[in-house]
């Protein structure tokens, strides 16, 4: 893992494409962290399942900090199928994938970045935060032509 400061988290964080970033940025529109209840976009009941959005955390010296997941009901427990957090990093505006969480069969979450209880970065694992990117681009896109955007 290796050590990030804020003047180099553009440096070592791998961001979304500017494509799937304008996408991002469409989905989050009106997104605050005062809100009490997410933002939900497409039908409930659909075959193509809701985004949902929040933000879920904005006291740090970075930027932003958003999930967005599509999610289901297992046995009364909120599964998600897939759930990605992103930074929007305050000084550049890019956004940067810090995780991914899958629910089901498979199960499996990756932390690429690493928070410390003061709120800073701590590192990060330079191929997971390549393999988040890579996914993140494509599944804007998908979220982008589901959901009509």
């Amino acid at each position: 893992m290796k050590t990030i400061t804020k003047n180099t988290i553009s440096q070592n964080l791998k961001p979304l494409n500017a494509v799937s970033a304008a996408i991002f940025f469409k989905i989050i529109d009106g997104v605050t962290a005062d809100d009490t209840k997410a933002k939900y976009i497409g039908e409930k009941g659909t075959a193509i399942m809701q985004v949902v959005v929040e933000q879920i955390y904005h006291e740090n010296e970075y930027g932003k900090v958003y999930a967005i997941g599509h999610y289901y009901q297992q046995n009364g427990d909120r599964m998600s199928d897939p759930e990605m957090t992103f930074l929007v990093n305050d000084d550049d505006g890019r956004v940067y994938p810090l995780s991914f969480e899958q629910h089901g069969f498979f199960a499996r979450y990756e932390a690429n970045s690493e928070f410390g209880e003061d709120g800073k970065l701590k590192g990060m694992y330079r191929k997971m935060c390549n393999d988040h990117k890579n996914f993140a681009n494509q599944w804007m896109i998908n979220i982008k032509h589901q959901q009509s955007l």
